[in-house]
């Protein structure tokens, strides 16, 4: 496999766990703002870089800043943008389907 088709591999997993990622966590939310701050966010920039820091503080406004939340978020990870852009995807489904 060359260095390009495993770039794409990774892409491809990243993206599909995040898509995953990003359904079970708009399921398991009390009320849909995060999730249609998502999907505006699509709408008003769909090249977003999906920076996992800059997701997370356009879902939560009111802890911009709070660096520690947005790593509790993660889960400490520092996740790809492929990762970040599934999890937005799978999200904005879910939200889409209600």
């Amino acid at each position: 496999m060359t260095l390009k088709e495993l770039k794409q591999a990774t892409h491809k997993e990243d993206m599909e766990f995040g898509v995953e990622a990003g359904r079970q966590w708009a399921t398991s939310i009390d009320t849909p703002e995060e999730c249609r701050a998502l999907a505006r966010l699509r709408v008003l920039s769909p090249n977003s870089d999906f920076c996992p820091n800059c997701i997370y503080f356009h879902m939560f406004p009111d802890n911009d800043g709070d660096f520690v939340a947005v790593a509790e978020f993660w889960q400490d990870e520092a996740p790809s943008p492929s990762y970040v852009e599934g999890f937005v995807l799978g999200a904005v489904a879910v939200y889409q389907e209600i």
